[in-house]
């Protein structure tokens, strides 16, 4: 893990190199008066009587240089005394590289050396910075829980919502238990949640984990969910209200794409009404959704809900997703589902 997070570093910043410099001039390594208009990015990189250096950055600018070693960990900790080793190298040097440590947390022992968390790296990268290789770097350091946005201070907004998240939560709880209760007996091939329990589970974790408070209910499909429940964004596309939405949708892996062109192709065929918008994009083939306040009480959206599942059986989706052929394995379906079970 530590290599392939070296490495995806390293193509950013020679992708992009001023994040980088920004993180190092913040934590010390690099003043402000350096101003470098040359850098070189080395990994892997073994040195004689000091060991394997995860990752070297070279700094040039008008009258100066610089190199920066840095240690790069995810979960491992010090191996052996290759840190150590690196400090008696570099103080037998009349102009040693700098030092730092890149990592969760600060290592043992060594507190003398400059630490950068990887939430700097997460933070540099920001809302404006253009490069593809920093934007994967950093959903994949959400992925792996290094960096998020969740290290941010509370704010007054965030505070104030905790009654009113319980009675949200507790309103839907109630409204999808009821819906599932309804749609059990009217589509039994889908994998309905057996309990009040099991649904609660199921908001508890899309709330933790995908800020939406969803029940996923199983297909036959492989990796395809009939999902239901209240959403205000989908992470892979366009749909982001102001405020949340009741909704139902669709979710499947965007890389199935013979199954999403079955799907949209059946939509069209069995008269799937044009409330539901159609997508070849993103995790969201399908999906309805309505304002949550527009509703007059639980009962009003309960039916909403069961009518949205109704049009899916009428237009053929639900037969679509029940057909053997579909559940077959695709050589294009190999990444994990976001759903993330519990």
């Amino acid at each position: 893990m530590e290599n392939f997070c070296t490495e995806a570093l390293a193509a950013a910043a020679r992708e992009e190199p001023w994040p980088l410099i920004g993180v190092l001039r913040d934590h010390q390594l690099i003043t402000y008066a350096e101003v470098p208009t040359e850098v070189s990015i080395h990994t892997q990189v073994g040195v004689a009587d000091a060991g394997i250096i995860d990752l070297i950055v070279e700094l040039g600018g008008s009258g100066w240089t610089a190199e920066v070693w840095v240690e790069v960990k995810v979960g491992a900790g010090e191996s052996g005394a290759q840190l150590t080793n690196y400090q008696h190298w570099v103080s037998a040097r009349p102009s040693p590289p700098r030092l730092a440590i890149l990592g969760p947390r600060p290592l043992p022992g060594h507190r003398d050396m400059r630490w950068i968390p990887w939430q700097a790296i997460w933070n540099a990268i920001g809302e404006n910075v253009s490069g593809l290789y920093w934007s994967d770097l950093k959903s994949f350091l959400e992925e792996i829980h290094m960096a998020d946005a969740f290290n941010a201070p509370i704010v007054a907004r965030e505070a104030g919502a905790l009654l009113d998240g319980q009675a949200l939560l507790r309103k839907v709880s109630r409204l999808i238990s009821q819906t599932v209760d309804d749609a059990r007996p009217r589509w039994p091939q889908l994998g309905w949640p057996k309990s009040a329990n099991d649904v609660d589970e199921q908001l508890l974790w899309q709330f933790y984990r995908h800020g939406r408070l969803a029940c996923p209910v199983r297909t036959a499909a492989r990796n395809v969910w009939v999902c239901i429940g209240t959403a205000q964004a989908e992470e892979s596309a366009d749909f982001r209200q102001a405020e949340p939405h009741l909704t139902v949708w669709i979710d499947q892996p965007p890389r199935q794409t013979d199954l999403r062109r079955r799907l949209l192709a059946e939509a069209d065929r069995g008269h799937l009404p044009k409330m539901w918008t159609r997508r070849l994009q993103g995790w969201w083939p399908l999906f309805a959704h309505e304002r949550l306040t527009a509703f007059a009480d639980l009962s009003e959206a309960r039916t909403w809900l069961l009518e949205r599942a109704g049009e899916l059986e009428a237009s053929g989706i639900l037969g679509l997703l029940s057909e053997t052929s579909s559940t077959t394995p695709s050589t294009e379906d190999n990444n994990d589902h976001p759903l993330d079970q519990p």
